[in-house]
């Protein structure tokens, strides 16, 4: 019931007020979206400097990555370190880049090397399959668990 006015409810009275509570409803979801929009609008991807001081603070940030650092910022230095164990992955198996495509999708290195990332990163099955041209991710989580491709690629 409606106690908020002094004359009793009518249908068409409830229809205006609900009609009412829908706008407010309507309006106070868009300044929520509004809001998010322009924080993310601010958060994300910004940075002074140049995009080599940018890489510098990515790798600054890769091995300090703690409680305070949120979702996008992890990713982008997981993502961002993975590409660097990728790039030393290739050149210790004496790989170009072009080879990856040419090679099998269950090729010994590109195993270690996905084992490796994923070990050592916060990197996606779904992404090191994208990047090392492996195939679906389920098919590198299969590889990723057989026996033969335990051995570490690069001696610690």
């Amino acid at each position: 019931r409606f106690r908020c006015h002094s004359s009793p409810p009518t249908l068409a009275g409830t229809g205006n007020r609900v009609a009412h509570v829908h706008r407010r409803i309507t309006m106070e979801r868009r300044r929520r979206e509004e809001e998010t929009m322009d924080h993310s609008r601010l958060r994300r991807g910004w940075c002074v400097g140049g995009e080599e001081f940018r890489k510098e603070l990515l790798l600054a940030a890769s091995e300090r990555v703690g409680p305070h650092h949120y979702g996008a910022d992890r990713q982008e230095t997981g993502q961002a370190k993975a590409e660097r164990m990728v790039s030393a992955g290739l050149k210790k198996l004496k790989w170009a880049e072009n080879e990856l495509l040419e090679r099998r999708k269950g090729d010994p290195g590109k195993i270690r090397l996905a084992r490796e990332v994923r070990e050592e990163t916060t990197m996606s099955l779904k992404w090191i399959a994208t990047r090392l041209k492996m195939g679906s991710w389920t098919y590198v989580s299969n590889l990723l668990r057989s026996e033969f491709s335990s051995k570490p690629l690069f001696k610690k």
